[in-house]
């Protein structure tokens, strides 16, 4: 059976950290579209805030220089609750290329 109209999304693990990219591509009336979305979440462990603030600094002047290739920035913090029985926690940089 052929796909007519949808997306196909595959995911791959970047680093040990859980960094992930997920490639997506189009289907249309059967025929996959040459167009390419890759959805970047890269994760960075911190253990204090200056370095969570100091890598929001950097992905903030990357998104800056770039503002055309990396479209829908977002940035976030996960695993606070770690910070407190594990010492770390996490902060994600998230962007999407587009690649024809």
């Amino acid at each position: 059976m052929t796909m007519k109209f949808g997306n196909i999304t595959e995911t791959a693990d970047l680093d040990e950290n859980g960094s992930t990219v997920a490639v997506t591509k189009a289907v249309k009336d059967g025929v996959v579209m040459p167009m390419v979305r890759k959805r970047y979440d890269i994760r960075h462990k911190v253990t204090t805030v200056e370095q969570e603030v100091g890598f929001l600094l950097e992905f903030s002047q990357k998104v800056h220089a770039n503002p055309l290739k990396m479209l829908d920035p977002a940035f976030k913090s996960v695993g606070v609750p770690m910070a407190v029985t594990k010492g770390y926690w996490y902060v994600v940089c998230s962007h999407t290329e587009v690649e024809k």
